[in-house]
């Protein structure tokens, strides 16, 4: 039986799971269509020859190829290990094209990871060229868990931690239409993202929040979904920089998020989620003060996220410690600066962590 037979009998079976009100669903036409129009029947850049490149594209492919190496790097530096392989990687000229091929039946997207391999919209060369970096980084975050786990694993990984860290890898591709602080300030309003402890093969790419919108769906809320599951995401790496690579580790040999978060930070993933939305409560209170006072200095903005993952790594917050008390109390009468908040922090206490203004692309 051919590989692509295989896959062929998956996405039936697939089918058959959503039931019948969905066997005839676009997904599944999308997926079997781009299984038979995968980016490794085209050419091969000599160069690169794991870039295929749609006729007509053999530049583009090359501007892929000259950026490739650095993405690479940058994704084994944040997610801890090497590329299990070379990731397939396909450059199109046309959206029809590119459509056809990315699993999702839309060339409205600037990159798509499909069975392990990316396909790149031809856009990335045209209207945007400044999001093929970000776009081709967040891409390859997916196909390195792909490359490690399988990509029928993957989709046990909650949809939020896998944007979530692709948009923190790729320094924000993906969510460049939002910023950090509307993040959080939604967040703080309550209008904030679900988080789950698994992936399900029902639920296969969207971010979903806890309270859908009543309303015509926003412009925007993929990207707000995105920017808010990458901001926990780089709580969770900042917090404990140690734990955060267990936990990656553990998470490419396939143990579940579930096990891996609390075997790594000693708390499960709800109560970390609790206490960075309390955190980012405690910035929002601070930047509204400092707004009303005319004092409005987005460098000298605390980070309250640092009190609110205990340095044991046990379920009791530590803002229930003296040492935390005192140091909440110092950074809520002023504004210090950057080196003297740094200063203040009692021994143990978390270090690395980010900036309200940064945004959720710095690491």
């Amino acid at each position: 039986m051919t590989y692509k037979a295989v896959i062929l009998i998956a996405v039936v079976g697939l089918g058959l799971c959503a039931g019948v009100a969905e066997a005839g669903s676009p997904t599944v036409r999308h997926i079997t269509t781009a299984i038979w129009n995968s980016p490794e029947r085209l050419p091969a850049l000599p160069e690169v020859p794991s870039i295929h490149y749609e006729p007509g594209a053999r530049d583009q492919a090359r501007r892929v190829a000259a950026i490739l190496p650095a993405a690479v790097r940058r994704v084994e530096m944040v997610q801890g290990r090497p590329f299990a392989r070379p990731v397939i990687i396909g450059v199109y000229a046309s959206p029809a094209a590119f459509a056809v091929a990315n699993g999702v039946g839309t060339a409205d997207v600037g990159g798509v990871t499909f069975m392990g391999r990316i396909t790149l919209s031809p856009a990335l060369f045209t209207r945007r060229p400044d999001r093929l970096e970000p776009v081709l980084t967040h891409e390859l975050s997916h196909a390195h868990l792909a490359g490690w786990m399988g990509v029928f694993a993957t989709i046990r990984l909650p949809n939020w931690f896998k944007e979530g860290l692709a948009v923190l890898v790729s320094r924000g591709g993906g969510a460049e239409g939002v910023t950090d602080v509307e993040a959080r300030e939604a967040i703080c309003r309550g209008d904030r993202i679900a988080i789950n402890e698994a992936g399900s093969l029902m639920h296969l790419s969207a971010v979903d929040f806890e309270h859908a919108p009543t309303g015509p769906r926003l412009p925007g809320r993929v990207e707000m979904a995105y920017r808010q599951a990458a901001l926990f995401v780089r709580y969770l790496r900042d917090a404990d920089p140690d734990a955060f690579a267990r936990m990656m580790h553990d998470i490419e040999d396939k143990r579940p998020l579930k096990d891996a978060v609390p075997a790594s930070y000693g708390a499960t993933i709800a109560v970390l989620w609790s206490h960075f939305v309390a955190g980012c409560g405690a910035m929002s209170v601070h930047r509204r003060t400092a707004l009303r006072r005319g004092t409005h200095e987005p460098r000298s903005w605390p980070d309250f996220s640092w009190a609110y993952l205990s340095p044991r790594r046990h379920h009791r917050s530590w803002l229930d410690s003296p040492p935390a008390r005192a140091r909440l109390a110092c950074v809520t009468r002023t504004s210090p600066s950057r080196n003297a908040r740094h200063a203040r922090r009692p021994a143990g206490a978390l270090a690395n962590v980010g900036h309200p203004e940064r945004s959720a692309e710095g690491a």
